[in-house]
């Protein structure tokens, strides 16, 4: 390790890095479903269910406040992944490069900038408590408890972490009962779903959504599209990719969609037959990732397929793998700098660490480009579609954000495109439906807008011809 690679300094490296980033959030107002939401009311004394710190959260209706609570968790659930990657075995430079990567990443705007979905925060930070609680000695152990009750008051989905802890006890101590327990673990989200459905199994698809009666097979193939994609974002986000709230998954050929299986698939596999060479915490983050995403694989509504902030907690785990692998890469050839003071000192950057530099440079910038998308209604939805424009619906929600802007011309026009690309094949029936009732409704507003402001024209002229 260089001089300059001080764990000090790189902890304020990506402090200023997440500084630049993430300066205009504080500044934003709400989005999309954030007015539902605000709509709901205040409630009262805090429910112990299921999202039920998350609602109570809503009492905080500035959105700055709002906001900075959502940044605060930001940094906690960073702090947190540093110091689970440290305590599985990684440096204290590695280990914060764990907790930056995941501070830093594009992909873990939308779950900071949205402030609808704090609950996955919430959900986070509660399994990442109960992971360490598990890396502690026996008597730490019943904290888990009170940490996973953290976790299912932020969101139902904090319910993988029964599997992430016990996989922390097999990383510990690989024996068939640690496993055997992973397995059980990884499997207590069956009794939630069947809950949450009424007891009706229907392969855990919401049973009053239209995509139950199109098979299991088509869900399958549709959210491994979603996870495949995810992941890849998850390694490249350092280049421009785009970024969107609603990525238009429909468009996707059924073969592309077979090959996502299939890669999903493989890769874990590949990772597993290569596991001599293949550091072992990156099997362990791996094997995490699969835990926390086999959940979203099933219990899902076909309205969204998986999204950005519901990759927060696989996000986690990524940050732990890319910190292995660079703990694992022999440092090289190093460059250096020298400056003139008093004395001659040298500044050291090994190819490792100017990598990492590098990397967290480019993450700094993407991160800052993606969090100027949820500025707005306008901006958010701009975006979108433009990411995806053959999906009706991104067209239809920028069409009201054009018009609530005061911009009637260019929004009367989005309306027309959101009805035209709402008849294309591959739009399924649900956003169809949906994408030809908000422009109905939208256009029935203007009517109503139109006839209202006639009337009083008309009853000023009559005004004025009466003597």
């Amino acid at each position: 390790m260089s001089d300059a690679w001080a764990p000090w300094r790189v902890a304020a490296l990506l402090l200023v890095g997440v500084v630049i980033a993430y300066s205009a959030v504080p500044g934003y107002g709400y989005v999309y479903e954030d007015y539902r939401a605000l709509q709901a009311g205040p409630v009262g004394a805090l429910a112990l269910a299921p999202r039920g710190l998350s609602t109570w959260l809503w009492r905080i209706a500035d959105p700055r406040a709002a906001h900075l609570l959502s940044l605060a968790l930001h940094l906690l659930a960073g702090c947190l992944t540093g110091l689970l990657g440290r305590r599985l075995g990684l440096s204290g430079q590695a280990a914060i490069l764990a907790g930056g990567l995941l501070l830093l990443h594009p992909l873990a705007v939308e779950s900071v900038a949205y402030v609808s979905s704090r609950a996955e925060l919430l959900a986070a930070i509660g399994i990442l408590l109960a992971c360490l609680c598990a890396t502690g000695p026996w008597w730490v152990w019943p904290l888990i408890v009170p940490a996973m009750a953290l976790a299912l008051a932020g969101k139902e989905s904090g319910i993988v972490g029964l599997g992430l802890v016990p996989l922390v006890w097999a990383y510990r101590w690989p024996r068939w009962w640690t496993w055997a327990l992973v397995a059980v673990g990884a499997l207590a989200w069956l009794p939630l779903g069947l809950w949450r459905l009424g007891g009706d199994l229907t392969w855990l698809i919401h049973y009053d959504d239209a995509t139950a009666s199109l098979g299991w097979q088509w869900w399958v193939l549709a959210q491994s599209t979603a996870v495949f994609r995810l992941a890849v974002l998850s390694v490249v986000s350092w280049l421009p990719v785009g970024h969107t709230i609603d990525f238009d998954y429909d468009a996707i050929s059924r073969l592309s969609r077979v090959a996502a299986l299939v890669l999903v698939g493989l890769i874990p596999l590949v990772l597993w037959l290569h596991r001599a060479r293949v550091p072992r915490l990156v099997l362990y983050a791996c094997a995490a990732c699969i835990v926390a995403l086999i959940p979203r694989m099933v219990i899902q509504t076909p309205r969204a397929y998986l999204s950005e902030h519901q990759f927060y907690v696989p996000l986690i785990f990524v940050a732990i793998a890319a910190g292995a692998c660079w703990q694992a890469w022999p440092p090289s050839t190093y460059y250096r700098w020298n400056s003139e003071r008093r004395v001659r000192t040298w500044v050291w950057l090994n190819r490792r660490e100017l990598v990492a530099v590098i990397l967290l440079l480019c993450l700094t910038w993407q991160t800052r480009t993606a969090v100027q998308v949820w500025a707005s209604d306008l901006t958010l939805w701009r975006n979108a579609s433009v990411l995806a424009p053959t999906k009706p619906r991104p067209a239809a929600n920028y069409a009201v954000a054009l018009l609530v802007g005061g911009n009637r011309e260019a929004g009367e026009a989005m309306l027309d495109y959101a009805a035209r690309i709402a008849d294309d094949p591959h739009v399924t029936p649900w956003d169809r439906r949906e994408a030809l009732e908000m422009v109905a409704i939208n256009r029935l507003e203007l009517r109503d807008i139109d006839a209202r402001a006639y009337l009083r024209q008309e009853a000023e002229l009559v005004a004025q011809r009466t003597p």
